[in-house]
C-alpha cells in the first residue's frame, strides 16, 4: 500500500508526483494489514500535499497546517491555485480509502 500525490496542469502536465511507499511496514507480515496502513496514509499525507504543493509553486493559504486552510480561494481562477481536487475511491481497502476521501473533501473546501 502506498500514499501517493500528484499536482497536474489543467493540459495535464505534471507539475508534482510524489510517493511513499508502506513496503517496510508490511513486508513481515506477507501482506497489507489494514490498521497498519491507515496510520502510515494518515502520517504520510498532509505531508506529501505539503511537499506536492511547494513542488509544484501552488499558492494556497494552507500555513503550516493542511487542515486549517481558509475558504477564501473557492472562486479564484489563477494559474497558481487548485481548480481541483481527485481521490482514489477504488479498489482498495475502504479503511485507507477514506483517508484520502477526507483529505480530499477538506481540500476542496
Amino acid at each position: 500500500d502506498d500514499t501517493a500525490v500528484a499536482i497536474l496542469r489543467g493540459d495535464g502536465k505534471v507539475l508534482a508526483n510524489l510517493r511513499e511507499s508502506q513496503q517496510s511496514i508490511h513486508e513481515n507480515y506477507g501482506g497489507v494489514v489494514p490498521r497498519l496502513a491507515k496510520e502510515a496514509h494518515v502520517s504520510a499525507l498532509s505531508g506529501l500535499i505539503k511537499k506536492a504543493l511547494k513542488i509544484a509553486k501552488i499558492d494556497d493559504d494552507m500555513g503550516d497546517d493542511v487542515h486549517h486552510r481558509h475558504h477564501h480561494h473557492h472562486q479564484q481562477q489563477q494559474q497558481n491555485k487548485l481548480d481541483a481536487v481527485a481521490v482514489t475511491i477504488g479498489p482498495g481497502l475502504s479503511l485507507c480509502l477514506e483517508v484520502g476521501v477526507k483529505e480530499a473533501m477538506k481540500l476542496s473546501q
